[in-house]
């Protein structure tokens, strides 16, 4: 068998292969579609999460509805797993230090430098070959920073994402942004990641 070709037997997942060598991408997806969400898992998301370290930045849910969507889609958290939610709704009892495992939370959803900080110390702990870190969602971000600030914001921890050579996932709602705020925020990533007629078209930088 040649350098390249699937394994018998295996699924091939064309979506995931061209974001292959993206440390950053930007996921376009409808936030409320369980069928754009169930493609995710299945078409972007790693296959073998027993081999990922994953780290879930979530500014939507507590960690209890988090940990059901990975159950629901994804057959379950990998066993090396954090969780940092960000804002009042999402309030739990955390662990400053964010050890794989552990659930942090940072009250403010206006507190970048506490999400950045948090986001840090996990990847720099991190040990695991592959980690992937879960953005959801720079919409509701939005919604409490304006673009400008939240460029900065995200190019910053995209830094820090490269420099641990981990993989991140930056969930948007196309729908509730306009075309040049998208624009803007496109031009970080490595990839941009669009769920259209349910298929992914997927565009390199």
């Amino acid at each position: 068998m040649g350098a390249g070709e699937p394994v018998e037997g295996s699924i091939e997942r064309p979506s995931e292969r061209k974001l292959d060598g993206a440390s950053n991408v930007l996921v376009l997806a409808p936030t409320l579609s369980d069928d754009a969400r169930e493609s995710y898992y299945d078409a972007l998301f790693p296959d073998d999460t027993s081999a990922v370290d994953l780290l879930a930045v979530d500014y939507r849910r507590p960690p209890d509805q988090y940990l059901d969507e990975l159950r629901r889609f994804a057959g379950g958290a990998p066993d090396r797993c954090g969780i940092i939610c960000v804002g009042e709704t999402t309030r739990s009892s955390g662990d400053d230090g964010m050890r794989p495992g552990a659930v942090a939370c940072v009250d403010d959803p206006m507190n970048l430098t506490g999400v950045g900080l948090k986001m840090g110390r996990y990847l720099e702990s991190h040990g695991c070959p592959e980690t992937v870190v879960s953005f959801d969602s720079v919409t509701v971000l939005l919604q409490y920073v304006d673009t400008r600030r939240a460029f900065r914001f995200l190019h910053a921890i995209g830094n820090r994402v490269r420099a641990a050579d981990a993989t991140a996932h930056y969930h948007i709602d196309p729908n509730a942004h306009e075309d040049q705020a998208l624009a803007t925020l496109s031009s970080l990533f490595d990839a941009v990641a669009r769920f259209d007629d349910g298929e992914w078209n997927v565009r390199r930088r």
